[in-house]
């Protein structure tokens, strides 16, 4: 009776441990402009005049299958101008912005993972004479 008590232990035991696969967060996520032209983003360093109004397409995804991209900071000359908490996988954002009076803005998208994996793009509006 011992041997099968023991058997059934170390059974359960090896089911309970081979069974467990460790996701794979080291991985950081991707994030990109989407380039549609047609639908108004910015996607490259551009130059507006002053008061006109933009917009970026953000898409960003976590790499894993239960990674989600977590946090989305929006950055304008090293300031943080949006910083939100979330849960998704994938994030696709439009963001809406109007060209201020300076000579140049540098914008900086950042996504943070589960994990606090991150990746940032970044792109430069010029105040057009």
């Amino acid at each position: 009776m011992k041997i099968i008590y023991t058997f059934i232990i170390i059974t359960i035991i090896l089911f309970f441990t081979s069974n467990c696969k460790k996701e794979d967060y080291s991985s950081s996520p991707s994030i990109n402009f989407i380039k549609n032209v047609d639908s108004g983003y910015i996607s490259k360093d551009t130059a507006l005049k002053q008061d006109v109004k933009f917009k970026f397409g953000i898409y960003a995804k976590a790499i894993g299958k239960k990674n989600n991209i977590n946090r989305l900071i929006i950055y304008v000359d090293d300031k943080i101008c949006f910083d939100t908490i979330l849960n998704i996988n994938p994030l696709r954002i439009d963001y809406i912005a109007y060209k201020d009076t300076s000579k140049v803005n540098i914008w900086k998208f950042k996504v943070v993972d589960r994990s606090s994996n991150s990746d940032s793009i970044s792109i430069k509006i010029s105040l057009a004479q």
